[in-house]
């Protein structure tokens, strides 16, 4: 998911987060939702009815498979899971 595009001011505030991002919806309650966004460290708060399913395609998650070839964004300073032994 991500936050609509004509979203400007979030009920909850923007912290971290950004127009563009995706995430996964980690929970729903009510009208509230949790999303897990890669760049953020915690869950992301949001009014479901702000927030847009994205399909998978070329530049989501769902499209990668095993054996596909990936670099870590330009953007990612601190990768959630740590860097481990990519450098």
């Amino acid at each position: 998911v991500k936050v609509r595009a004509d979203v400007v001011d979030p009920r909850f505030g923007w912290g971290s987060a950004k127009h563009g991002m995706v995430g996964k919806v980690h929970s729903i309650d009510g009208e509230k939702c949790q999303v897990d966004f890669a760049e953020l460290p915690t869950y992301w708060t949001a009014l479901v009815s702000e927030m847009e399913v994205v399909l998978p395609g070329p530049a989501t998650s769902g499209s990668l498979k095993v054996g596909d070839k990936v670099k870590v964004r330009a953007d990612v300073v601190d990768p959630r899971f740590g860097w481990g032994s990519a450098k």
